[in-house]
């Protein structure tokens, strides 16, 4: 059985830029060219586009003539806009400019004049049905309005699409001087978000950037807001064990009751990587000890999968269960037999786990230590006497372990008495299941001593 990783957030962000690196963007997107002009005839790879400064000036003002001449037949010869007023053709054609100027900027990065010619066009027909659709005839003249200024703030979102890159670079760095430039700007918004639904202060705590995420929260930063998987700043903090970002983000509000989409929460993230400082942060703070995925795994239970002493201990003495088990019937003891972690089943036995607790499929710790040959977790079981005969799948302990051909645990199974005449479901004795020698040896060895 493999490891469980239903907690896993793995931070991925969405819409990073196109052909260089996010370390570039502020400089590309503040100033201008070496040599001064216009953006419009930079190429983005140290050279101009098109030789003379003469011709650039000669089809710059044919660009301009262009322009005006198309904005002129708009406005003079409009289209039938269903009964639409002036303010409804004026955000139109607002929208229009704004889309070709995005266009513009699209057709830059792409590079050349042709590109670039062919973006504003498209930009253009965006932008127009953009307003368009802000302003739908039905609509009343207030909503009308509303809804175009809507759609303008759109076109300027898309327009500060890099800048709002840059500061998710920031805050993954950690590159504060550079976020408060971002963030002073008023050009990026704080709860700016990729198309996962990531935020920078969730970038941040993820990668544990402590004045990052203060100056984030200070100016204004939602500490609750949630990615489309559920998870939180708190979340992606507790699961990356940084105890002072989680103390930071408590002292402004943050939540430890919202879920994500497996149903973890930041309580059990901390449990499955063993951040045993985060979880006495997060259970002095509130956070509920009998929290659960919904395949029913409990705290205790994803600690105990990963081998945490020092959670374990910790959860115990706050009151978690230790015999909690997931919906296959899966018991953390059985989960920590299965992994091979002696210790955490020695402790969890004295702690009263069931020692024969069975899974839906009749599997019990023993059995499962003894087909993996973990004999540390065998001799620890062995001291609380579990049942060494037929489970209810019809097999027991030492027809696996004949199985897996361990010598040793072979060995300690008969000393703890084990039957060697014990036949399974399939009326097999264990000695029919192997050819080796050794283990023939001691089942023989073991038989002759009980005849007796």
């Amino acid at each position: 059985m493999g490891a469980h990783h239903p907690c896993r957030e793995v931070l991925v962000l969405q819409g990073c830029y196109r052909g260089r690196s996010p370390s570039c963007a502020p400089s590309a997107a503040l100033c201008p060219p070496p040599g001064g002009g216009r953006l419009a005839f930079w190429d983005g790879t140290g050279g101009r586009c098109g030789g003379l400064l003469k011709n650039h000036q000669h089809h710059h003002h044919q660009k301009k003539k262009k322009k005006k001449r198309k904005e002129k037949k708009i406005i003079t010869t409009p289209q039938p806009l269903n009964g639409t007023d002036g303010k409804k053709l004026l955000s139109i054609l607002t929208c229009r400019r704004e889309g070709k100027g995005e266009g513009r900027k699209k057709g830059r990065r792409k590079g050349g004049r042709e590109r670039g010619r062919e973006g504003r066009r498209e930009g253009g027909k965006e932008g127009g049905r953009e307003g368009g659709r802000r302003c739908a005839p039905p609509r009343p003249r207030g909503a009308a309005r509303r809804g175009a200024e809507q759609g303008m703030l759109r076109m300027s979102f898309k327009k500060e699409t890099p800048l709002a890159n840059a500061a998710f670079w920031a805050a993954r760095k950690g590159n504060l001087a550079l976020l408060q430039l971002l963030l002073n700007s008023g050009r990026v918004d704080v709860d700016c978000k990729d198309s996962l639904g990531t935020t920078a202060l969730m970038v941040a705590s993820y990668h544990g950037h402590i004045d990052c995420v203060r100056e984030l929260v200070l100016q204004g930063a939602d500490i609750n807001l949630q990615r489309e998987s559920g998870a939180t700043a708190l979340f992606f903090a507790a699961q990356q064990g940084h105890n002072d970002v989680v103390k930071f983000l408590f002292e402004f509000g943050a939540s430890t009751e919202f879920k994500n989409k497996d149903g973890g929460t930041a309580l059990l993230a901390a449990c499955q990587y063993g951040h045993a400082k985060v979880v006495e942060t997060l259970l002095k703070h509130g956070a509920n000890i009998h929290d659960q995925l919904y395949d029913g795994a409990s705290a205790i239970f994803l600690a105990a999968q990963g081998g945490y002493l020092d959670v374990i201990r910790l959860l115990l003495s706050s009151g978690a269960k230790v015999n909690q088990p997931r919906q296959d019937g899966t018991a953390p003891l059985w989960i920590a037999s299965q992994m091979g972690h002696s210790e955490v089943v020695r402790v969890m036995l004295l702690r009263g786990a069931e020692r024969d607790a069975a899974r839906d499929d009749g599997t019990t710790a023993l059995l499962k230590a003894a087909i993996k040959g973990y004999n540390n977790v065998i001799e620890e079981l062995l001291k609380f006497s579990p049942t060494l005969g037929l489970l209810k799948n019809g097999t027991s302990a030492l027809h696996a372990a004949v199985l897996s051909g361990n010598v040793r645990t072979v060995a300690l199974l008969l000393e703890a008495g084990a039957d060697p005449c014990l036949r399974n479901k399939a009326n097999e004795l264990p000695a029919e299941l192997t050819k080796n020698e050794r283990i023939l040896r001691l089942l023989r060895t073991k038989e002759k001593q009980r005849k007796s």
